[in-house]
Protein backbone atom coordinates (compact mmCIF):
# COMPACT_ATOMS: atom_id res chain seq x y z
CA UNK A 1 0.00 0.00 0.00
CA UNK A 2 1.07 3.29 -0.53
CA UNK A 3 1.26 5.51 2.27
CA UNK A 4 1.14 8.80 0.94
CA UNK A 5 -2.57 8.83 0.29
CA UNK A 6 -4.39 10.57 2.78
CA UNK A 7 -8.01 8.45 1.56
CA UNK A 8 -6.92 5.13 1.93
CA UNK A 9 -5.10 5.88 4.66
CA UNK A 10 -8.38 7.29 6.70
CA UNK A 11 -10.02 4.39 4.94
CA UNK A 12 -7.86 2.43 6.47
CA UNK A 13 -7.81 3.91 10.12
CA UNK A 14 -11.48 3.77 9.93
CA UNK A 15 -11.19 -0.02 9.23
CA UNK A 16 -9.19 -0.57 11.57
CA UNK A 17 -11.26 1.12 14.41
CA UNK A 18 -13.98 -0.71 13.46
CA UNK A 19 -12.64 -4.07 13.81
CA UNK A 20 -11.15 -3.09 17.19
CA UNK A 21 -14.34 -2.32 18.74
CA UNK A 22 -16.08 -4.99 17.28
CA UNK A 23 -13.64 -7.43 18.52
CA UNK A 24 -13.87 -5.39 21.95
CA UNK A 25 -17.77 -5.92 21.91
CA UNK A 26 -17.38 -9.70 21.49
CA UNK A 27 -15.53 -10.29 24.24
CA UNK A 28 -16.97 -7.96 26.40
CA UNK A 29 -20.59 -8.68 25.71
CA UNK A 30 -20.60 -12.05 24.09
CA UNK A 31 -21.76 -13.19 20.80
CA UNK A 32 -25.19 -11.55 20.56
CA UNK A 33 -24.33 -8.36 20.90
CA UNK A 34 -20.95 -8.82 18.88
CA UNK A 35 -23.35 -9.78 16.31
CA UNK A 36 -25.78 -6.69 16.57
CA UNK A 37 -22.24 -4.61 16.45
CA UNK A 38 -21.28 -5.85 13.31
CA UNK A 39 -23.99 -5.78 11.41
CA UNK A 40 -24.52 -1.93 12.32
CA UNK A 41 -20.80 -1.24 11.89
CA UNK A 42 -21.75 -2.52 8.12
CA UNK A 43 -24.42 -0.56 7.21
CA UNK A 44 -22.33 1.93 8.66
CA UNK A 45 -19.56 1.37 6.59
CA UNK A 46 -21.50 0.65 3.45
CA UNK A 47 -23.48 4.05 3.61
CA UNK A 48 -20.37 5.63 4.11
CA UNK A 49 -18.82 4.55 0.65
CA UNK A 50 -22.60 5.38 -0.62
CA UNK A 51 -22.27 8.81 0.35
CA UNK A 52 -18.72 8.85 -0.90
CA UNK A 53 -19.72 7.51 -3.95
CA UNK A 54 -22.42 10.45 -4.34
CA UNK A 55 -20.09 12.82 -3.64
CA UNK A 56 -17.38 11.98 -5.88
CA UNK A 57 -20.00 12.03 -8.81
CA UNK A 58 -21.80 15.30 -7.76
CA UNK A 59 -21.42 17.96 -10.93
CA UNK A 60 -21.99 21.46 -9.80
CA UNK A 61 -24.99 22.90 -12.09
CA UNK A 62 -23.78 26.27 -12.12
CA UNK A 63 -20.17 25.04 -13.53
CA UNK A 64 -19.85 24.60 -17.54
CA UNK A 65 -18.14 21.95 -19.73
CA UNK A 66 -15.16 24.87 -20.22
CA UNK A 67 -14.56 25.35 -16.60
CA UNK A 68 -14.81 21.65 -16.25
CA UNK A 69 -12.87 20.98 -18.94
CA UNK A 70 -10.02 23.62 -17.36
CA UNK A 71 -10.23 21.92 -13.98
CA UNK A 72 -9.77 18.20 -15.42
CA UNK A 73 -6.36 19.40 -16.96
CA UNK A 74 -5.21 20.78 -14.09
CA UNK A 75 -6.06 17.88 -12.25
CA UNK A 76 -4.33 16.02 -14.81
CA UNK A 77 -1.23 17.76 -14.54
CA UNK A 78 -0.88 17.78 -11.07
CA UNK A 79 -2.33 14.25 -9.53
CA UNK A 80 -0.14 12.30 -11.67
CA UNK A 81 1.61 9.50 -9.77
CA UNK A 82 4.66 9.80 -11.89
CA UNK A 83 3.06 8.55 -15.50
CA UNK A 84 4.05 11.12 -18.38
CA UNK A 85 1.34 12.10 -20.58
CA UNK A 86 1.57 11.53 -24.32
CA UNK A 87 2.25 14.85 -25.37
CA UNK A 88 5.23 15.12 -22.48
CA UNK A 89 6.52 11.86 -23.63
CA UNK A 90 6.31 13.30 -27.65
CA UNK A 91 8.11 16.66 -26.32
CA UNK A 92 10.67 14.64 -24.49
CA UNK A 93 11.44 12.37 -27.62
CA UNK A 94 11.69 15.46 -30.12
CA UNK A 95 14.03 16.98 -27.92
CA UNK A 96 16.12 14.32 -27.40
CA UNK A 97 16.49 13.50 -31.10
CA UNK A 98 17.26 16.92 -31.42
CA UNK A 99 20.10 16.67 -29.32
CA UNK A 100 21.31 13.27 -30.79
CA UNK A 101 20.25 10.67 -28.27
CA UNK A 102 18.18 7.95 -29.37
CA UNK A 103 15.33 5.82 -27.15
CA UNK A 104 18.63 3.92 -26.04
CA UNK A 105 20.82 6.87 -24.84
CA UNK A 106 18.38 8.28 -22.45
CA UNK A 107 20.65 8.38 -19.52
CA UNK A 108 20.66 10.25 -16.51
CA UNK A 109 16.33 10.37 -16.92
CA UNK A 110 14.05 9.17 -14.47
Amino acid sequence: MYFGEPLALSAFGFVNSMFATILWVFGSYGWGLGALATAVFFYGALRSLVIYDYISNWKNPENDATIRHTRQSIHDKVANTGKRSSANTKSYKNATEKEGRGASQQVGHL
